[in-house]
Formats: C-alpha cells, structure tokens, sequence
C-alpha cells in the first residue's frame, strides 16, 4: 500500500548559524532553534506568558542551517532523524518524514517508531505492522504488537504469543511464548514464567528451565535457577562459572558483579575473584575504576581489585574526563585518579565532566569549573545542561539561553 506524500514551501528565516556551536539564531526571538544535527534542526514559536518571563512553545518545524524553513511550524512533536527519517506528530496521528521535510506519509497512523534497517513500525485499528522508507506498507496489519527490526529480525506479537520474523514476514520462531528477546544471533524465549535461550533456526541452546536468562555478546549466558546464577558459555556448550551465587551482574570489558550473603566481589570472566565479598555495592567501570562502598561509606578499586582510593568519603560517583565527585559531610569536590582533592568539598552538587567543564551548585544556583578547579562560570544559573560541542544551556530568571565556554551568552 503507498501512501501519498506531500511537500511544503520553503521560506528563509532571517538570522544567522554558528558554524562552531552548529545553532541558528534567529533575528526574530519569539523563534526557538534547537542545536542542530546532520545540518538539521527543529524550531518552534515561542509566547512570552503574561506573568513572567516564561514561554509556552507552540508546535515544531524543520530548518536548515541556511535558515530555510524545510516545514512550517505545525507539527506537535518531530523525532530525532534516523536514517535520514524521522518520525513526526500531527494532532493525533503519525507519520514520515525526510531531511528535506517532504512528508514520505501523511499524518495517518495511530502510533509509529523511527525508521531501523529500512523498516518503521505502524499501527492502524490496534494492529500493527511496518512501513519502509518510501511510505509502503510492506505487510498485512496482522500484529498485536511489533518491534523494530534489528539484526534483520523483529519481535511481533500474534494471538496473544510472541515470535520472531524475518524482512519478508516469514516466521523465524514461532509464535508461541511469553516473550522473547533477540541479541547477537541468540533468542531468550520465556513461557509459563520459564527461560530458555534459542537460536535463530529455532534450535535449542538452553532449555526452558531457567529463572532468568540474559545473554551477553561475547558468548556468555547469564543464567538463573532454585535462587542461584552462574554464567554459561554458548561456544564450549558449559558452565564457564558455577551457578552458586545469590545475584550476579555483568559489567562491560568482561568484569562480573557476584553477591553472597549480601555482599559483593568483583570477578572477571574467567571466574576468578579479584576481590573478597566484603563490598555493599559496585559501580559500574568508569575510566578504569570501580565505586565501592562498605557501610555507607564510598572509595575506588581498579581493574585488579586493588584499592586505589580509600573508603572514607560519604559519597561518591564514577570517574569522567580524570574528575570523581566526592562528597564530606553533604559537601562535594572533585578529585583525580590518584585521589589528591582538585576541588575542595564545598558545593551542595558535583556533576560529571563533560568537554573539560563540571557542573556544581552552591546557595541553590549552577555554574561550572575546570579541569584544575577553577569555578569558570559562576553559580548563579537555575537550571544547566552538561556542555556539548562546547556549548551549554542554562536557565537564567526563567530565560533559557546558550553559553560557551566561557560563559558567554550566545545570540544574534
């Protein structure tokens, strides 16, 4: 089925873009520009409300970084493009549209996901189905739910059970569980509360037998049953670690969080311990470390299990650009890796780092500091975004705005 697409005149708002910080401002200031992306940005019309300096934005559109105007402002929400498409909302109805802000469909289906691997998923009359990007609906809406295609297969729900098919609506596994999810190559499958893993020529790699079930790119399988977990290996076709531990997690770079008896150690993926069950809680790997925390109190190992910092600080968050915040006695600084103190503890928040800049609080207001722990931009905005393309938006007396890094206020 094709559907009509429609196009809209282009007209030039006047105002200039910023190359560096890839923002349009407009001369006109009742416009609001988003930072644009591949060249392309969504704005709105914006009212100033009587009673302070507060805007109600109306609906969205589309503009250029020449300033043309590829769509008028009429859209209720436009979503983030994905392979030159995106998504948008027109009164209560969805539809396609490209970077030149030509509508591949019109506004008619009652939901819609972004476009993946050629294909968006549609509903019309609480059925689903997908689109590709010329706007055709390639399949019968015979779906009560759809996902969207990854790895050239979807999960698609049908007569109350899930399964898997393929990019010409053939069935890859049948639709005949609970749930099901696709990862790698590999299906978990659940039925009657049980998991098992599958392939995708539907053979069995584990039975349905398990508690939980989660597998991980690199061949292993998490695996759960009687309240003890383990991981599997799919290549040797056996347990790489027993399954006797009360709660296990996998961190990235082949690390594992294990828990028994309510404490945690840190293994790798061969199964061996790097540190002893002494720990209430381990952070995710940030720049080579670990948080951990014993009885409320928070310090850093390395991949090794070797303590780096000790636990002393009454709180404390993962590394980011070489910069931990940490907190005394409700107070936040920052330190390095090597935990010498870069900023004395003395904001009511430390934030992470982003493009060299930290974010902190003092008497209510946010402003951010550097790399050596120089308060660069003062504490006196409401409001403040991590800095991105060296650029950050602030609030400041309810008026949103653009800085640099410097804290200058970007603008016509």
């Amino acid at each position: 089925m094709n559907i009509s697409a429609s196009s809209f005149a282009q007209q030039k708002m006047e105002g200039r873009y910023d190359a560096v910080h890839k923002i349009y401002f407009p001369k006109d200031k009742q416009y609001w520009v988003e930072p644009a992306i591949d060249g392309i940005a969504k704005y709105s019309y914006r009212e100033l409300l009587d009673y302070g300096d507060i805007y109600r934005y109306g609906d969205w559109g589309l503009i250029d970084s020449l300033g043309n105007q590829l769509t008028p402002p009429k859209y209720k929400w436009i979503q983030g493009f994905k392979e030159g498409f995106a998504v948008f909302q027109l009164g209560r109805k969805y539809g396609l549209i490209n970077k030149k802000g030509k509508e591949i469909t019109g506004a008619i289906f009652d939901y819609m996901l972004g476009i993946e691997e050629g294909f968006s998923v549609v509903k019309q009359n609480n059925k689903f189905s997908y689109c590709d990007t010329t706007g055709t609906v390639v399949f019968p809406f015979d779906y009560d739910m759809a996902l969207n295609f990854r790895n050239g297969v979807a999960m698609a729900k049908k007569n109350g059970k899930w399964g898997l098919i393929n990019r010409k609506n053939e069935t890859v596994i049948p639709f005949m569980y609970d749930g099901i999810f696709e990862d790698g190559g590999y299906v978990r499958v659940i039925l009657n509360k049980k998991c098992g893993l599958l392939r995708l020529d539907n053979s069995e790699v584990l039975p349905l037998k398990y508690s939980e079930v989660v597998y991980y790119s690199d061949g292993l399988v998490l695996v759960s049953a009687d309240h003890k977990t383990g991981f599997y290996n799919v290549h040797t076709g056996k347990m790489a670690i027993p399954a006797e531990y009360d709660w296990a997690t996998r961190f990235v770079d082949k690390y594992i969080r294990v828990k028994k008896n309510n404490l945690y150690a840190l293994m790798d993926d061969k199964g061996n311990l790097l540190t002893g069950f002494k720990y209430s809680d381990i952070g995710f790997l940030k720049e080579g470390s670990f948080r951990t925390e014993i009885n409320y109190k928070f310090g850093f190992i390395d991949t090794l299990g070797k303590e780096l910092i000790p636990i002393k600080y009454d709180q404390a968050y993962g590394y980011s650009e070489g910069r931990a915040a940490i907190a005394v006695k409700e107070k936040y600084g920052y330190i390095d890796p090597g935990g010498k103190i870069i900023v004395e503890p003395q904001y009511e928040r430390a934030g992470n780092f982003a493009n060299g800049l930290g974010a902190v609080r003092k008497n209510g207001k946010y402003g951010f500091v550097n790399l050596k722990g120089e308060e660069i931009i003062p504490c006196k905005y409401g409001l403040v975004k991590d800095f991105k393309d060296d650029v950050a938006i602030v609030m400041l007396d309810n008026k949103v705005l653009y800085i640099d890094r410097t804290g200058k206020v970007l603008e016509f």
